[in-house]
């Protein structure tokens, strides 16, 4: 696996990344976490989640996206709000 995600992500050191993930995943499975990347990129993201056996929320598509150009009024309690009933 850590071979493919090399391949898709352009990452460096794929078995660094992981293994950083990793240990933040093992502090706590509680609530939510949130990957920024320099692209969009969810097909990363719903490798990661498969992995690491956690649901994948595309907040990009399912909130954002929805409202086009409006999508610059979401807030960060917009976000938290997502957060939370998504958790």
């Amino acid at each position: 696996m850590a071979a493919g995600l090399y391949e898709i992500s352009g990452l460096t050191d794929s078995f660094m990344f992981l293994d950083i993930i990793s240990r933040c995943l093992g502090q706590s499975k509680k609530g939510g976490y949130i990957l920024l990347m320099p692209q969009y990129r969810p097909d990363i993201g719903r490798l990661l989640a498969q992995h690491f056996e956690l649901r994948f929320y595309d907040f990009r598509k399912e909130e954002m996206q929805p409202l086009g150009w409006d999508a610059t009024t979401l807030s960060l309690e917009d976000l938290d709000a997502c957060l939370l009933r998504e958790s």
